[in-house]
C-alpha cells in the first residue's frame, strides 16, 4: 500500500484524538529508483493530548526519535506529523517535520482548513513525501498549496556535507575550518541559546588573566536538555563568537569533551561543576562518577569555575560540595574577581 494511502487510513482510524502524532521512518535504499512510498516502515501513532500547548511537538519528536537510533545509517529519515483538531467542523492545524543526517525540514499550516475526507489525508502523505525528497534534491521550495483551503509555510536547514560524517562519528566540527591542533587552551562549553554578555565576559576574563585564547564548544546533544536540530544549529552557529572559534560536537558530558579536547581548561559555572560531581547524573553510581572524573584528570583537563546567581543566592566554588579528585582539578574565580548576573533562561523569558 502506498504510504499516502496508509497514512490516510491511519488518520481516519484515530480521527477522534484531540492530538495525534504520526511517526514514520524512511530508509533509502542504494537503488535510488526505489519508490519513496515503498520505503516507509514502522508507521506508528500516539495520543499526545498532554502536549496540547506545544505545536512544535512534531519537530521535537522527529529529532528525538532520530537520535535514539542514530547509528541505523546515514540515509535514515524520521518523519512526524502533529495534528490538532480545532473545532467540531473539521478545522485542523498541522505541523510536519522530517529529520535526517542531511538536514531538518518543517512545514506548518498557515491557514485553517477542513481535513475530514480521505482525499485530504492523502494530500498530507504526498506533502510528507515532497518534504523528504527535498532533503536529497536540495529544492528551496517544495510546495505552497496542497488543497484549496490550506497553505503551508516551509522552513529547512541542510547540514554541510563535510559536517555529516564527522558528527555521525562523534568527531569535532570547527565552524571556522581550523584543525584541532589550533584549538585554544581554554574552552567555554554551552548551549548558547543565546550567546550573551555573560559568556563574553567569562571568555574575556580568561584571556586577560591568563593571556591565552578561548574557544567555544556547542554540543548538539545534552545530558539534561533535548537535542537540537539543524535549523536550531544554524541559528546558534551564526552568532558572533569572535575572537574565538566555535566547535560543534556530540559530546554531552565533560568526560566526552575531555576525550575531544585533551590538555584543556574548561570555563564553567558553579552550577555546572556541581552537576559533574553529583552522583545523580551517573544513575547514583558513585563508581561510575569517580571513573568519569578520573578520566577527565587522565586527559589533563581542568576547570576554571565562575560563581553563578542561583535562586537569589550567589553560588561559588567554595560553597559547592565536590569529590576530592574533582575539586583538585578546579580553580576558583572569586566573586570579587568576577560577577555577571545574566542567564540565557532570563534572556529567553524577556523576549517571549
Amino acid at each position: 500500500m502506498p504510504f499516502s494511502s496508509k497514512l490516510a487510513s491511519l488518520l481516519a482510524k484515530f480521527a477522534d484524538y484531540r492530538h495525534l502524532v504520526i511517526g514514520g521512518e524512511l530508509q533509502l535504499l542504494a537503488d535510488r529508483s526505489t519508490s519513496l512510498e515503498d520505503c516507509f516502515d514502522n508507521l506508528t501513532c500516539a495520543d499526545s493530548s498532554l502536549n496540547s500547548s506545544r505545536p512544535e511537538l512534531a519537530r521535537e519528536l522527529a529529532l528525538q526519535i532520530w537520535h535514539a537510533d542514530a547509528d541505523k545509517g546515514p540515509d535514515r529519515i524520521v518523519t512526524c506529523v502533529w495534528v490538532e483538531p480545532l473545532a467540531s467542523d473539521g478545522q485542523t492545524r498541522i505541523q510536519f517535520a522530517a529529520h535526517s543526517q542531511r538536514g531538518t525540514v518543517i512545514a506548518e499550516t498557515e491557514s485553517l482548513s477542513i481535513w475530514n475526507k480521505q482525499s485530504s489525508w492523502e494530500m498530507v502523505g504526498f506533502a510528507i513525501l515532497n518534504m523528504v525528497q527535498s532533503m536529497f534534491d536540495g529544492q528551496k521550495k517544495v510546495w505552497s498549496n496542497i488543497s484549496p483551503t490550506c497553505r503551508l509555510t516551509y522552513q529547512s536547514a541542510t547540514c554541510p556535507e563535510n559536517w555529516q560524517t564527522q558528527l555521525r562519528t562523534n568527531q569535532l566540527v570547527n565552524t571556522s575550518n581550523t584543525s584541532l591542533d589550533e584549538a585554544a587552551p581554554f574552552i567555554l562549553s554551552g548551549s548558547f541559546n543565546p550567546f550573551h554578555d555573560g559568556h563574553r565576559a567569562m571568555a574575556e576574563y580568561a584571556r586577560q588573566t591568563y593571556h591565552q585564547s578561548v574557544d567555544y564548544e556547542l554540543s548538539i546533544t545534552n545530558s539534561d536538555k533535548p537535542p537540537i536540530d539543524y535549523m536550531e544549529i544554524k541559528v546558534r552557529t551564526h552568532q558572533e563568537f569572535a575572537p574565538g572559534h566555535l566547535w560543534l560536537t556530540q559530546a554531552p558530558t565533560f568526560e566526552r569533551k575531555a576525550k575531544l579536547f585533551p590538555n584543556r581548561t574548561f570555563l564553567v559555572g558553579a552550577d555546572t561543576i556541581k552537576r559533574i560531581g553529583d552522583a545523580r547524573f551517573y544513575g547514583n553510581d558513585l563508581k561510575l562518577r569517580d571513573k568519569s572524573i578520573s578520566y577527565i584528570k587522565d586527559r589533563d583537563c581542568r576547570f576554571l569555575v565562575f560563581g553563578r546567581l542561583a535562586e537569589g543566592e550567589f553560588e561559588s566554588l567554595e560553597k559547592v560540595d565536590l569529590p576530592k579528585v574533582l575539586l583538585g582539578l578546579c580553580e576558583e574565580v572569586t566573586e570579587e574577581q568576577f560577577r555577571v548576573d545574566v542567564s540565557s533562561t532570563e534572556i529567553r523569558s524577556s523576549v517571549q
